[in-house]
């Protein structure tokens, strides 16, 4: 006989540390700004990879699975709203935040309309914000997500013959 123990999972209350799930891609051609927000992203859990532009970032993609890409508007190669453009056509899995040093109204409308889902400037960018900003995508407990919880949860069943 299986005895099978039934609940209600309750995904506000459940305490699973998703950070140390998660897997973040930044990009962009300032080194400075690739070390110091990967420390800060290292340091709080999240595997990180770094790419200086639009071209060697999509390489990873191709061989890495991201819950979220910053990248930088402006790049040498292939600009942000390019590679933001590519991963939405073949990486839909992946969310995409934008960071500039320049907020022009096009860019904006652009990014936008290729399914960016933030857009930050990169002066006066409190790192905090930002990491509020990827906590609220990865939370959003996409069927992917749901599965990971579900998997680490021991259901409770036995087997009595």
């Amino acid at each position: 006989m299986v005895v099978v123990h039934f609940f209600t999972l309750n995904f506000h209350q459940l305490e699973v540390n998703m950070e140390n799930l998660e897997r973040l891609l930044i990009i962009d051609d300032e080194t400075a700004i690739l070390e110091v927000y990967s420390s800060f992203f290292k340091k709080r859990g999240y595997i990180v990879d770094t790419a200086t532009n639009g071209i060697d970032g999509i390489e990873l993609l191709k061989h890495n699975k991201y819950n979220v890409a910053i990248i930088d508007i402006s790049m040498p190669k292939m600009d942000g709203i390019a590679v933001s453009k590519h991963i939405k056509d073949n990486f839909s899995n992946t969310d995409t935040i934008i960071i500039t040093g320049h907020g022009e109204k096009e860019d904006a409308i652009n990014a936008i309309n290729v399914g960016v889902s933030a857009w930050f400037e990169k002066h006066g960018l409190r790192l905090e914000t930002l990491h509020d900003k990827i906590k609220e995508l990865i939370n959003n407990y996409s069927v992917e997500n749901i599965g990971k919880i579900l998997s680490s949860i021991n259901f409770g069943e036995t087997d009595d013959k």
